[in-house]
C-alpha cells in the first residue's frame, strides 16, 4: 500500500511544490520525493502531518492507497479465472474496490469447472443458475443446482462448481468479502 501517489496527486492538484508541502508538513524534500515514487512509505506521524498540511483527512490517503491494492488483487483474480478456457465471467459492477460484494456473471462451458476456491474468514457466496446446471462441490459434497436455483454457501469451504451437462451454464456469484 503506497500513499505516496495519491499525496502527489493532491499536491500537484493545489499547485503546491515538493519544497512548500516539506516546509508545511515538517517532511524532509528527499522523504516526500521518495513516498511520490513510491520507494519508501514514510510513517504514520508523516502522513499525518502531509495530510494535514494538504488539508485533506489522513484516511483519504489511505483509502485510495487501499483501493488500488483492491484493484490489483480482482485483476490477479480475473487473469487466473480468464486462464480457464472453459470459464468466462463478466464483473457486473462499475466500481467493486469500494465495496462489499463482488457480483460476477460466470459462464461454464460443458465439462468445465472452476479451480478449487477457499474464502478468508467471514467470505460468503451465492450463486443463482441463469440456465443449464452445475454441481457445487462443498468439501467434496455434491450439490446439485438446476436452472432458477440457488444457494447461499460459507465460501470459507473448499468449493469447485462444475458443469457436467452438455449445455452451457450461466449464473449469477455474488461474494463477500469482495477481497479476492
Amino acid at each position: 500500500m503506497f500513499v505516496g501517489k495519491k499525496i502527489k496527486e493532491i499536491r500537484e492538484a493545489q499547485n503546491m511544490t515538493l519544497v512548500e508541502l516539506s516546509q508545511k508538513s515538517g517532511v524532509q524534500v528527499a522523504t516526500l520525493s521518495r513516498m511520490e515514487n513510491c520507494k519508501m512509505q514514510g510513517t504514520v506521524d508523516s502522513h499525518l502531518h502531509i495530510a494535514n498540511s494538504l488539508q485533506v483527512p489522513l484516511t483519504d490517503l489511505y483509502q485510495a492507497a487501499l483501493r488500488e491494492d483492491e484493484e490489483k488483487k480482482i485483476q490477479a483474480h480475473a487473469a487466473a479465472l480468464a486462464a480457464n478456457p472453459k470459464l468466462s465471467f463478466q464483473i457486473l459492477s462499475q466500481s467493486v474496490s469500494n465495496r462489499r460484494l463482488l457480483p460476477l456473471l460466470v459462464q461454464l462451458q460443458p465439462k468445465g469447472h472452476t479451480d478449487k476456491e477457499k474464502g478468508s474468514i467471514g467470505s460468503e457466496k451465492f450463486i443463482f443458475v441463469l440456465s443449464g446446471e452445475i454441481e457445487i462441490l462443498i468439501d467434496g459434497e455434491p450439490i446439485r443446482l438446476p436452472k432458477n436455483h440457488s444457494i447461499h454457501l460459507d465460501a470459507t469451504k473448499e468449493h469447485v462448481i462444475k458443469n457436467n451437462g452438455s449445455i452451457l451454464a450461466k449464473y449469477i456469484s455474488v461474494m463477500t468479502p469482495s477481497t479476492l
